[in-house]
């Protein structure tokens, strides 16, 4: 069959209660958003484009114009907010044909050689009713689009006009004139389209060359003063209205409003009974300032059952992978906060705190630690031990290391059973754009040392292997297929275990430290570590010793059994404290009570939240 084009048609009122969608229409389903947004528009513009109909003996099928044929009857319902002076389109005008051929053709030709108005052509059109007074809701009535469409186009009616001439011209995209408006000169947002232009640079690349010197709204110093306090201050703020960011202007100014605000904070921390409060500028309490001082462990306490049950309910929505909301997260951090106890009113009044700002804006506190006077002495003294003359560190590096790397076994045991927070670390680093080295797919895997040194009573998962790739392996079709047929369940084990492996330390990343704590990685050390004489007592200072004891047992200063621990050599405390914690009959024999064992099977160092990682 051919068209005839001889076929007649006519322009007849038809009405709009008798026309119906055709089979042969294209669009059989139209979102009910766009239904709406083209009622808009005919309430506004009225019918512009005729509705084509074919005539089958009296049955109108609407075959081109099936979006306007919903928006009219929607406009026909009751309650629809009509513009004055436009009708109710009881009779709609409609171009008729009652040959099918003809009217197939009409279905194709308007699907087929509909085209939207070029992005530039929008900018243009918007920005030249937006200055005759339309706002941009009547802007997006009128053309049918969503007022955030609408909003977006507008951001861009402020880029120079040889910039929307390169856009019309297609020599740069519509995400590149996104990223100039964040340009801050009509002759930066110029120098920039040409070489974007003809260097081909993508969007990303022209948005961070714009921000590089400006600071994240997301800054945990940003967050902690607020951006009212900022800009209140004469600091200024930029958003890109695309990306949904903020950005600071002002880097000294944030940095002189966080320091003036860390101090009055401090002020307030002292007055709930420190002796003295120290707030450091960076995203933790450094170590060199810890190690000069003694420490005091917090007062453990123990959670009411109901309070108990709760939080491991919570720990274990969180480790199946079920989404908590922020008040179950924030439940969690209460609890879990709580239960670490806290300091005596004593214990504040001689004794000190380090305070920082972390990644969420938050201040966080350390304590307690009371600053001694060193000097010399012999290894019998309550807080020094010499050696050549110089002073021994309270732990040596080598145990810090040590400790460090029983930290982040903990960490990856931990994941070992938390398949769906690896592949979200592993799915968010790659969105991040970080760097890749090698692979198909460019992604590489570390394993980062996790045994230590002294390694007696400490019990590496066999699923975390240290040995190194094997580079004689080459990978082959075979393999894949013989790795495949295994297989998504033994696929999913071998990428926990793999990620799980690779995770790294959080000694310099906030981000790791929050990772730790979320996934309470913490109760796992005494799992896989326990302390001995020769793979920690037997390596730190006397005085720590001393201390550890007299804190274990809940001795007084003037204990007898403190004052007999006190006398013994080091090696005799440190054999000691390891029948302390591994003999149950030392425990009994010293008549300590559920509360007090329970303390030593979850004791670990202080110490190891703080040091630098080996």
């Amino acid at each position: 069959m051919t068209l005839d084009t001889e076929s007649p048609t006519e322009i007849r009122l038809l009405p709009l209660a008798e026309l119906t969608l055709h089979a042969i229409n294209p669009r059989q389903t139209v979102d009910d958003a766009d239904i709406e947004a083209m009622a808009e528009s005919l309430s506004i513009n009225g019918l512009v484009q005729n509705i084509a109909v074919l005539d089958e003996d009296g049955r109108y099928g609407v075959v081109a114009g099936g979006k306007r044929l919903r928006a009219l009857k929607l406009l026909a319902g009751e309650g629809w907010r009509r513009h004055i002076g436009q009708p109710r389109y009881d009779l709609v005008p409609c171009r008729v044909t009652t040959d099918a051929i003809q009217a197939q053709a009409w279905a194709l030709a308007e699907n087929v050689t509909r085209s939207d108005l070029h992005p530039a052509d929008e900018v243009r059109a918007y920005r030249a009713m937006s200055q005759r007074g339309s706002s941009p809701e009547m802007i997006a009535r009128a053309f049918a689009k969503s007022a955030q469409h609408v909003y977006q186009r507008l951001a861009l009616a402020a880029l120079e006009e040889e910039v929307l001439d390169a856009l019309k011209a297609n020599r740069i995209s519509i995400d590149v004139a996104r990223a100039l408006t964040l340009a801050q000169s009509p002759e930066r947002q110029l120098e920039l389209v040409e070489i974007a232009a003809t260097q081909a640079w993508s969007a990303a690349r022209v948005r961070q060359l714009l921000t590089d010197d400006w600071i994240p709204a997301a800054d945990r110093r940003a967050k902690f003063i607020g951006l009212d306090l900022y800009q209140a201050s004469g600091g200024r703020t930029s958003r890109d209205l695309f990306e949904g960011n903020e950005f600071l202007h002002d880097a000294a100014l944030l940095d002189q409003l966080f320091k003036r605000e860390l101090a009055a904070r401090a002020e307030e921390l002292k007055a709930e009974g420190w002796a003295w409060v120290e707030f450091t500028t960076e995203s933790h309490v450094p170590w060199t300032k810890i190690s000069e001082c003694n420490r005091h462990n917090r007062e453990l306490v123990t959670l009411p059952e109901a309070d108990e049950a709760e939080l491991d309910r919570l720990i274990e929505r969180a480790e199946t992978g079920d989404a908590l909301t922020d008040e179950e997260v924030a439940r969690i951090e209460e609890l879990q906060d709580r239960k670490l106890g806290d300091w005596s009113d004593e214990v504040r009044a001689k004794s000190g705190a380090f305070a920082f700002v972390n990644a969420r804006g938050q201040v966080e506190v350390v304590g307690a630690f009371e600053r001694v006077e060193r000097h010399g002495g012999s290894a019998g003294d309550d807080t020094v031990e010499t050696s050549g003359g110089g002073e021994k560190p309270l732990i040596p590096q080598n145990c810090l290391d040590d400790l460090g790397r029983i930290r982040l076994a903990a960490q990856q045991t931990t994941m070992l059973t938390q398949h769906e927070t690896l592949l979200d670390l592993l799915a968010y680093q790659l969105d991040m754009n970080g760097s890749t080295w090698s692979g198909a797919m460019g992604v590489s895997i570390d394993r980062p040392a996790i045994r230590p040194d002294k390694d007696d009573e400490f019990h590496q998962d066999a699923r975390l292997p240290d040995a190194a790739p094997d580079y004689s392996v080459s990978p082959s079709w075979a393999g894949f297929e013989a790795f495949t047929a295994k297989g998504k369940k033994h696929r999913n084990e071998v990428l926990t275990r793999h990620l799980a492996r690779s995770l790294r330390s959080f000694t310099s990343s906030g981000f790791l430290r929050e990772v730790f704590a979320q996934t309470g990685a913490a109760g796992t050390i005494r799992k896989i570590w326990h302390p001995t004489a020769e793979n920690f007592f037997g390596r730190v200072r006397v005085d720590y010793l001393d201390r550890l004891w007299a804190e274990l047992l809940d001795l007084e200063p003037e204990d007898a059994r403190l004052e007999e621990f006190v006398k013994l050599k080091k090696a005799a405390k440190a054999k000691e404290l390891q029948g302390l914690f591994h003999d149950a009959s030392v425990q009994e024999a010293l008549g300590l009570s559920r509360d007090q064992v329970k303390r030593i099977d979850a004791w670990v160092p202080a110490e190891m939240w703080e040091q630098q990682d080996g």
